[in-house]
């Protein structure tokens, strides 16, 4: 009995959240006229239970490969390429994940929304730029971890910024923490 009512409570509070998704609401045919308005009807006509799946897959395999990346760490010096390419894929996939909840095409836009494009910008070139400088081989090997590791830095310090977008006032307090510990750090009084 107490499993039913957790289960009931459970997705009465869902049901909100479910009706924004696509294919959540249960209105097929304001679903079919999202869908073309989104320009992609093959994908978003999966139905809830296929991205539900198809999201927890991708998500679990993009963990997967930056837990594998990070075990690389001692041994970075020596392959920068693998360590570069587990850790950027898996967060590729983490991020592509969520287009199976919202769909690829509204995932973009909200990429593209204007307080989101710059870290997203800065994400998608440092991702490219990862990718680039771990394949080519005619770049020195102490260049190449340099460039790899901040490459990856900033990749992971873009995809931060950006999932922080999604969370009301995080980004300004984000900001503030940073003005307050990192700009003030020689300002302190007893050092003097």
């Amino acid at each position: 009995a107490m499993s039913a009512r957790v289960t009931t409570a459970t997705a009465t509070a869902a049901s909100p959240l479910l009706a924004r998704l696509p294919g959540g609401g249960g209105n097929s045919r304001a679903d079919d006229e999202l869908y073309e308005e989104m320009g992609c009807t093959e994908f978003c006509a999966l139905s809830y239970r296929t991205r539900l799946i198809g999201f927890s897959v991708t998500l679990l395999v993009g963990v997967a490969l930056v837990a594998v990346a990070i075990l690389f760490l001692p041994v970075v010096a020596l392959h920068p390429q693998r360590f570069a390419m587990l850790f950027t894929l898996g967060n590729l996939l983490g991020l592509l994940s969520t287009g199976f909840l919202v769909g690829p095409c509204r995932q973009l836009r909200w990429m593209a929304k204007p307080h989101r494009a710059v870290c997203a910008g800065v994400y998608v070139a440092s991702v490219v730029a990862t990718l680039v400088v771990a394949m080519l081989n005619v770049i020195p090997p102490l260049i190449k971890l340099i460039a790899v590791i901040v490459l990856v830095v900033v990749e992971f310090l873009a995809l931060i910024y950006y999932g922080l977008s999604y969370i009301p006032g995080a980004r300004k307090l984000v900001r503030t923490l940073v003005k307050t510990y990192c700009c003030s750090f020689g300002d302190d009084e007893s050092a003097v």
